[in-house]
């Protein structure tokens, strides 16, 4: 063979044309191919991209069929790098003649780089593409035609392609979403991809393998096998640490949430299957978890926080619409909900407006034979572990806090079916301090439920912030518990019902603006609730009240402490313009009469069986007096049974306590305080109460402090709808007024001289103030008619003293005069009597003092001395001159004190003797002058008279009867009398 070779026919050998053939194919590979691969591949990008590309070095191996690039990069119309890599391997295969497909060994990308621009009319490639084509001259009929349908030019069909290892080593995807309305870009490095034997056109049997890993551990996974021909795919995929935060910039836009952190992981088994007649999709052993996520809203922070959301492997049908999910695991949530000061709330703040237009309802939803099958979906449990919430509230002046842990909830048997009940179980911790349990079934659909409640020792002070809205009260100390049943049913006829039992324990409470404490208790224990909520109806068997206690004050400016609580709207603030606009409508005369056509709200149904009350303690303090009165009811208790809004009922009253450690006081009878018949027969009585303690008052009102005295109490009241029949009895027990007290508030009335005339022989007053009405009139008041009367009887004893000593002598309004004979001082038969009345009244009132004031009148007592005067001198005058006769008498008397020329013109005249005597008389007498010491002698011995005769009818001490400064008045009114008045001692 070699002797052919080189010999002169060499040309002609066989060998040395297969040599010469091998060789040109050698060179064309070696030299020719880079070359044509070169610059086909960056003219083709020019042409079909209207890209710029440089290209490194090219080879292709001839003997190995393997093709390399190096160092490629382009750059699209507007000068941005789109396309890169550090390499390129296309390793054929020698058989693929014999397989007629694409057969490649190896088909690897080292650090190859893409950019992607997404717009909302196409990507960067599609505006790269038409602008090449706008590059391109214009095309022939057939051309144009093929470039219009191209489907119709080029069958579509799979290409047949065998790999055996396609591969991209540290690859970069710089992605950039222009859609959004800021630019969202994402760039995504180290991403490695490795997929083993692969073809499209027959189903070798094996499976195959993909990885892609990227960023900070982020990795897919898959195996399984593709069987292009019989469109039918099948294996596992698993998604591990997906970072959320990549998407916030795509949930930017629709809200107000961020997606601080957390990672998503997923993973399973699936058969796909896209051929006729539809497509095919089972997920089996499908399990997810979104780890560590934590939402957050913009300058708030966290407002959701999770260890992991756990999906246990469950099953999805897309043919039978079906997924079954076995559980549903959610570990240590943190919600932290805000209610910021303008009352928008963190994080329900709701999502943004779409930038899209919403679907128009004109377009219905189509037959129901397009509607898309029901989906169905099964959950068999999900499970929330050790879960927190957080309620921040910053709408009062002092924000709210209320935190609730070792929040756990499970719920069986989810589905699509919301009209199946669902077993639920709950508990959690309330400020660390209250526990939680609820257990039972809840029907979503119809939100009924039947579930046992355990709230146990609820802290009150939680709600301060809100109730320091409201009243100027500090809730120091109080628990909550309640224990029961719930059965609701928003659907039914009966809306629901609780039965339980409540308890609030250890309730403290003060008042913020004198410092003290207000009102409190130590247990208070509803048992044997039974509450229906619609209509509404509350059967309770006891409520147990253990050791209440509260306090009355009235400050300095005599406001009471309960009316300061309550505390106004600011000024500008909603709730002050909502009042204001309330007021207005109440006061508006526009409003015209009251709409009588709203029904009236039926009042509920109540009945309680037993209340029972130890342990009572109210005081009462008057800041107002100096000192100032404290008042205290203790040991205060009893039972009230069978409480009911029934307007026939009767409840049976049985209350008593201690009034400052000496005064009983008791409460008994009947009573139906919840029906809308008011009904009352009540009967209070308070014995051995020392009156002492009310001298701060007397003083202040009444000029003298009390020096002793109890006081007991009969009241009786009847109720019966609005007609009041009420009877006060007192009795104040050797009540005395002691040391005078300076007070501007001071009565003038005699109040000293009515407890004197009030005071029987036992030194005890009583009084009934009997009380009748009509509580509907607007115009009655009980404490006003009390008044009234107390009152009337204190001016009674000024103005008609004598009338209140009926129980002692009959007539005694008579008593404050006694008659006289004209000009006489003389007692007589009637005078006696009265002094000896006046007499019985002193012994029996020896606190009273008798004050009489002599009287005489210039008219009546002066007439009878001057008759006197001129019978004495008449006697004295006949005794004197004997032998003269009675006319001469009477002459020379008148002539004596009358002016002559009278006497001379009575003389002179005609008339008879008779009447010329009588004339004469009467000029003597008008000429006669009585002196105003003798009408005071007069008076004076009447009044001394009256005086020693009072003191000689009884056992009357000197010092309790006294003589006044006598009076002299022109005339009585009627008989000539003196006055007699009473005071107290």
């Amino acid at each position: 063979m070699s002797t052919r070779l080189f010999s002169r026919l060499w040309y002609r050998s066989r060998l040395f044309w297969l040599l010469t053939l091998f060789a040109v194919y050698l060179l064309v590979c070696f030299f020719l191919v880079p070359r044509l691969v070169q610059q086909g591949l960056q003219d083709g990008l020019r042409s079909e991209m209207a890209w710029e590309s440089t290209l490194g070095e090219v080879h292709f191996h001839p003997l190995e069929w393997r093709l390399e690039l190096n160092a490629l990069s382009a750059t699209d119309h507007e000068s941005r790098k789109v396309l890169a890599l550090d390499q390129l391997v296309i390793d054929f295969d020698w058989f693929s003649p014999f397989r007629r497909a694409w057969s490649l060994e190896e088909l690897s990308l080292t650090k190859p780089y893409v950019r992607f621009d997404l717009y909302d009319d196409g990507t960067n490639f599609s505006r790269s593409r038409a602008e090449a084509l706008s590059r391109k001259p214009p095309l022939d009929v057939e051309d144009e035609k093929e470039a219009a349908d191209p489907e119709e030019a080029t069958p579509s069909t799979v290409p047949r392609v065998f790999l055996e290892l396609l591969a991209l080593r540290d690859a970069s995807l710089d992605f950039h979403d222009h859609t959004q309305p800021e630019t969202v870009h994402h760039e995504f490095t180290r991403l490695d991809f490795r997929l083993d034997e692969f073809t499209t056109y027959q189903d070798i049997g094996d499976v195959h393998s993909l990885v892609v890993t990227w960023g900070e551990g982020q990795t897919l996974e898959w195996d399984g096998r593709i069987n292009l021909p019989q469109s039918r795919a099948e294996g596992q995929i698993l998604l591990r640490q997906l970072r959320l935060s990549g998407f916030q910039p795509y949930l930017k836009p629709h809200v107000d949430y961020e997606l601080l952190d957390g990672h998503f992981n997923v993973g399973g088994q699936y058969a796909l299957a896209w051929g006729e007649p539809e497509l095919q999709l089972k997920l089996s052993g499908l399990h997810a978890s979104v780890a560590g996520l934590d939402v957050g809203v913009k300058d708030r922070g966290s407002v959701l926080t999770w260890s992991e959301l756990t999906l246990a492997e469950s099953d999805f049908d897309l043919a039978s619409m079906t997924l079954n999910m076995p559980g549903l695991t959610l570990s240590g949530l943190n919600l932290r909900a805000e209610r910021l000061q303008d009352g928008a709330l963190v994080p329900l703040l709701g999502l943004k407006e779409s930038r899209s237009s919403s679907t128009s309802a004109e377009g219905g939803t189509g037959d129901k034979d397009n509607q898309s099958q029901e989906f169905r979906w099964t959950l068999g449990e999900f499970v929330l572990k050790e879960g927190g919430l957080l309620w921040k509230d910053l709408v009062p002046a002092q924000a709210a806090e209320i935190r609730i842990s070792d929040l756990n909830v499970q719920v069986s048997g989810l589905s699509e079916d919301f009209s199946k009940p669902l077993p639920v179980k709950t508990g959690f911790s309330l400020q660390e301090s209250g526990k939680t349990h609820i257990e039972g079934e809840v029907t979503p659909a119809s939100g009924a439920a039947e579930v046992s409640l355990d709230l146990e020792q609820w802290p009150l002070p939680m709600l301060q912030p809100y109730i320091d809205e409201v009243a100027a009260l500090t809730l120091q100390e109080g628990r909550v518990s309640l224990k029961g049943t719930l059965a609701a049913d928003p659907g039914a006829e009966q809306l629901g019902r609780f039965e339980g039992e409540l308890q609030v324990e250890g309730l403290e409470t003060r008042d913020q603006v004198l410092g003290e404490p207000l009102a409190g208790w130590q247990a208070l224990t509803v048992s044997g609730i039974g509450l229906n909520l619609a209509p509404l109806g509350v059967e309770i068997s006891e409520i147990d009240w253990s050791g209440p206690y509260a306090k009355i004050v009235i400050d300095d400016s005599g406001t009471m402490n309960l009316a300061k609580l309550a505390r106004k709207p600011q000024a500008g603030s909603e709730e002050a313009e909502s009042a204001e606009g309330d007021a207005a409508t109440v006061e508006s005369p526009e409003s015209g009469q009251e709409d009588s056509s709203a029904a009236p709200t039926p009042l509920p149904d109540v009945d309680i069986r037993r209340f029972s009350m130890q342990g009572a303690s109210f005081e009462f303090r008057d800041n107002t007096l100096d000192p100032a009165v404290d008042i205290v009811l203790k040991d205060f208790g009893g039972t009230i049974s069978d409480l009911s809004s029934n307007n026939q009922a009767r409840s049976d009253v049985d209350l008593s306590g201690m009034l400052e450690d000496q005064g009983q006081l008791t409460i008994s009878g009947t009573v139906n305080p919840l029906s809308e018949q008011l009904y009352t027969d009540l009967k209070l009585g308070l014995s051995g109460f020392d009156m002492t303690e009310l001298s701060p008052y007397t003083g202040k009102y009444v000029g003298n402090k009390v020096d002793k005295g109890q006081l007991l109490l009969d009241l009786q009241y009847r109720i019966d709808g609005t007609q009041l029949d009420a009877s006060n009895e007192a009795v104040l027990d050797q009540f005395t007024l002691g040391d005078s007290v300076k007070s501007e508030d001071a009565t003038s009335l005699p109040v000293g001289l009515a407890i004197a005339l009030l005071k029987d022989l036992d030194g005890r007053i009583q009084l009934d103030v009997p009380v009748h009405g009509d509580l509907s009139d607007p115009e009655f008041r009980v404490g006003q008619v009390i008044l009234d009367t107390l009152v009337n009887l204190i001016t009674k004893a000024a103005t008609s003293p004598f009338s209140l000593l009926g129980s002692i002598v009959e007539g005694g309004d008579e008593l404050s005069t006694v008659v006289f004979e004209p000009g006489d001082a003389g007692l007589s038969d009637s005078a006696r009597e009265k002094a000896g009345q006046l007499a019985e009244v002193m012994v029996a009132k020896p606190q009273l003092r008798l004050e009489i004031r002599g009287a005489a009148s210039e008219k009546e007592d002066g007439g009878v001395l001057k008759q006197a005067i001129f019978d004495k001198r008449l006697a004295q005058w006949r005794s004197a001159n004997t032998r003269a006769s009675e006319r001469e008498a009477y002459e020379a008397l008148a002539r004596e004190w009358a002016e002559s020329g009278a006497v001379d013109s009575v003389v002179g005249g005609d008339a008879p003797d008779a009447e010329q005597l009588a004339e004469l008389v009467r000029l003597s007498l008008s000429a006669i002058a009585v002196k105003k010491a003798d009408l005071r002698r007069l008076a004076s011995d009447r009044a001394a008279n009256l005086r020693k005769q009072i003191l000689a009818a009884g056992d009357v001490q000197a010092a309790q009867v006294f003589t006044l400064d006598p009076v002299v008045r022109p005339a009585f009114k009627g008989p000539v009398s003196l006055e007699v008045s009473l005071g107290a001692r």
